[in-house]
């Protein structure tokens, strides 16, 4: 029988940096909670509700990988001399993170507060951090929630299963000065 998950709500809920040393699980109050911490370590992390629904918003990348008994994930690179390379997986880690049902998981504020928020790991026991060169995200993410893409900055997610959704935030990727297509500003003069 696997021993208990490890409950870290407490150091998430005070914003405290943590390092994974098995399973773990936070246990989301009702609202929205905003995590300016960094997990790192070896372990997996469950996202539940308390009560309700609940909502964990990050702010920074966090590292943390599956333990290294549990990592089957291999990355080749085969190069083409003179028209580059390609990536070519192999096995399929368990996921890292598991959101819940009544979960919502926000990836940034798509503020200045945001510092590259993700759950990555681009390196593992199985997988140099040169080979892969940051190109590939070994966390994979079982998703029974919600996921919002919520940051304008560079986010690469494993590979994501489960049920639930994935959603980007409005007004996360706009570009300045265009507005999105069928909408227009007030005082927009139409053209035929």
């Amino acid at each position: 029988m696997a021993p208990a998950a490890t409950d870290i709500t407490a150091d998430i809920l005070a914003n405290r940096d943590i390092t994974l040393t098995g399973a773990a699980v936070i246990k989301l109050p009702a609202g929205t909670t905003t995590y300016t911490g960094v997990i790192s370590g070896q372990g997996t992390l469950r996202l539940t509700p308390a009560a309700g629904t609940g909502t964990l918003t990050i702010t920074r990348a966090s590292t943390f990988t599956l333990p290294a008994a549990q990592q089957v994930q291999v990355v080749k690179k085969t190069v083409y001399p003179g028209a580059g390379y390609a990536l070519t997986r192999s096995g399929l880690n368990p996921p890292v993170l598991t959101i819940d049902p009544g979960v919502t998981f926000q990836i940034g504020t798509n503020t200045s507060a945001d510092s590259s928020p993700n759950v990555i790991a681009t390196a593992d026991s199985k997988n140099d951090a040169g080979l892969i060169n940051g190109e590939i995200n070994l966390n994979n993410i079982l998703n029974n929630g919600t996921i919002v893409l919520s940051s304008a900055q560079f986010v690469l997610l494993g590979q994501i299963s489960g049920s639930g959704s994935i959603v980007q935030a409005p007004d996360v990727w706009l570009v300045a000065g265009l507005e999105p297509a069928g909408q227009r500003r007030h005082g927009d003069a139409e053209h035929l």
